[in-house]
């Protein structure tokens, strides 16, 4: 992002905005302040937006320094360690109701789910703040694989089975909800759920794919050529992934292809992320220790660049402009799109797996462990939690 210029209330020529483009808009006129005043700056003429920019107004303008506050933030994590032989399988947030800037939203108790597999199955626990946690297990009746919220009708949706594939909803905003069983197709195990506002998409062994509106009544629809290793949605599309084959589509019914290239021997889990503040995709591939990161706007699919990165990637995560990745046992970040990257967790008592970021008005950043013997919960967060 170009910033304005230097001291942008003096600068009358030669100035654009953030994008690029013309100043548009009528002028208005800027005082100094009295001390500039003094030393004989007088008011000067400026368009709209820049104004726009210098008060704080303009969205871009804030969602820079937000974007910078959580890159020069990221280097501070709280190990929030749980019981022994837990096992973090997936996590996943539930969006805070918007605040205005500085003011500390309220959080749902349920804003973190997570599932944790243990001995005797799986279980849900719930939390708004990453640091306590409360069993919200009631009702299931199978493990699960995934999470995802569905917002248009305060649904929560976790996707799994064992021997016949099952998915389970339940109300957001109240941890004496059950859960209940919704889909059972025989022998469908999903694997993982993404949801729009207004649908969900669970994806499973064998290609499968199911839809639904409302959390509750789900359509099987045609199968992926592949078993998906993840799926996302953003900008108007969901994403599925494998290995590194990108494939698009609006409703889960048909799916086109965006990239693929033959798979490196070894490649792991492929993941794909949303980047909401640069509508912008990131998909993760890893093989043989080293990683590959794709990338694409939402808006333009085929329009594939990738880079690569000298280690093996668990799990990436957007907010607010930054792109977050786990690698087996430290966390990187990248505020430039993927241009670069920085270190901002070294040294786990666990190993990483799972990472998932909040992206309201105060960022969090929420890291799991999955080391198969401990559990070890990370959170980053602006509101000091």
């Amino acid at each position: 992002m170009t910033l304005p210029a230097t001291s942008p209330l003096f600068a009358t020529v030669g100035t654009y905005p953030m994008d690029g483009d013309d100043w548009e808009g009528d002028p208005v006129r800027v005082d100094p302040g009295a001390s500039r005043r003094a030393e004989g700056y007088e008011p000067d003429t400026l368009p709209v937006e820049w104004a726009n920019f210098i008060t704080g107004v303009h969205g871009d303008w804030i969602e820079h320094h937000r974007r910078r506050r959580v890159a020069s933030g990221l280097g501070s994590w709280t190990p929030r360690t749980a019981a022994s032989n837990f096992r973090i399988k997936a996590i996943a947030a539930r969006p805070a109701a918007t605040a205005l800037l500085g003011v500390v939203p309220t959080l749902p108790v349920d804003h973190f789910l997570s599932i944790v597999g243990t001995g005797g199955g799986d279980t849900i626990q719930a939390s708004s703040d990453g640091s306590a946690w409360t069993g919200s297990s009631t009702g299931l009746t199978a493990n699960v694989a995934d999470l995802a919220y569905l917002s248009g009708v305060d649904r929560w949706i976790a996707v799994g089975g064992s021997a016949n594939g099952t998915i389970f909803s339940r109300i957001a905003g109240n941890l004496a909800t059950s859960w209940t069983s919704v889909y059972g197709p025989t022998g469908a195990f999903f694997t993982h759920v993404a949801c729009s506002d207004t649908r969900a998409i669970a994806i499973g062994i064998g290609g499968r794919v199911s839809t639904s509106t409302d959390g509750t009544t789900w359509t099987g629809l045609t199968a992926l050529p592949e078993e998906a290793t993840d799926i996302a949605y953003g900008g108007g599309i969901f994403v599925t992934v494998y290995r590194d084959t990108i494939r698009t589509s609006p409703d889960g019914s048909t799916w086109t292809t965006r990239y693929t290239v033959a798979a490196t021997a070894g490649t792991k889990e492929t993941r794909v992320t949303y980047d909401a503040t640069r509508a912008r995709f990131f998909v993760s591939s890893s093989a043989s220790g080293v990683a590959k990161i794709h990338t694409f706007p939402a808006a333009e699919p085929d329009d594939v660049t990738s880079i690569s990165l000298g280690e093996a990637v668990e799990d990436l995560a957007c907010v607010n402009g930054v792109l977050v990745l786990v690698a087996l046992n430290h966390v990187r970040f990248s505020d430039d799109a993927g241009a670069s990257f920085s270190y901002a967790y070294t040294g786990p008592t666990a190993a990483l797996g799972e990472v998932v970021c909040a992206s309201d008005v105060l960022s969090c950043v929420f890291v799991g462990g999955d080391s198969g013997a401990s559990t070890a919960f990370l959170t980053q967060s602006m509101r000091g939690l």
